[in-house]
């Protein structure tokens, strides 16, 4: 669960980061002569945001088998404290 709301601290401020660096790269591609940037770097460019945005759904996905699962062992804590009382 510490992961997941580090993740959800961050996303903000990573979010802010990710449009300086697509700005820069566009000033690159306008001013500078074509292939500057190598094969492996545009690729990487391009899954930047791609892959962020896999990251925190894949955690969103995970917060909420967690809190299903938070749930029925919560209900069988209960139980079992009833039992042993």
């Amino acid at each position: 669960m510490s992961a997941l709301q580090e993740i959800r601290k961050q996303q903000a401020e990573i979010d802010m980061q990710f449009n300086p660096i697509m700005d820069m790269y566009g000033l690159l591609d306008n001013y500078l002569p074509g292939g500057i940037t190598d094969k492996d770097e545009m690729d990487a460019r391009s899954m930047l945001r791609n892959n962020w945005d896999g990251l925190i759904d894949y955690a969103q996905v995970k917060q909420k088998e967690l809190q299903l699962k938070q749930s029925i062992y919560l209900k069988e804590l209960k139980v079992n404290i009833k039992q042993f009382i």
